[in-house]
């Protein structure tokens, strides 16, 4: 459940080999800024994972398979990237697992990350 009001923010500055394991956060939603990315960017990708345990994909019908004859969308894969780009925003659910590539590049890669909840 979402903790109303929560909200804390930190800066990311990645060197080359930098990396974030796969991870969630405590919240309801997550984001990230990025302020500086590589001209030449290498590796750094962001990435989510999709569980495929999700009750949508394992009914009893198929199997947890996919429909014979299924032609599998961008959104179907296990992992899903998002190259980053300078002022590009991107915001999620925080329970989504989610990671990023190394950095291969010799610049910094820097960002803004954030958790924050809505008042009603």
């Amino acid at each position: 459940m979402c903790q109303k009001g929560s909200r804390n923010f930190w800066i990311n500055i990645s060197g080359k080999g930098a990396s974030n394991t796969p991870h969630t956060h405590f919240g309801c939603y997550s984001g990230v800024f990025y302020i500086k990315v590589p001209k030449d960017i290498q590796g750094g990708r962001f990435l989510f994972y999709r569980n495929f345990n999700e009750a949508d994909l394992n009914s009893s019908e198929y199997m947890g398979e996919f429909k014979k004859g299924y032609k599998m969308q961008p959104h179907d894969y296990p992992i899903n990237t998002i190259s980053p780009k300078e002022n590009m925003l991107v915001v999620f659910p925080a329970w989504v697992i989610h990671a990023v590539e190394t950095n291969l590049s010799k610049e910094d890669r820097i960002s803004l990350s954030f958790n924050f909840s809505l008042r009603r």
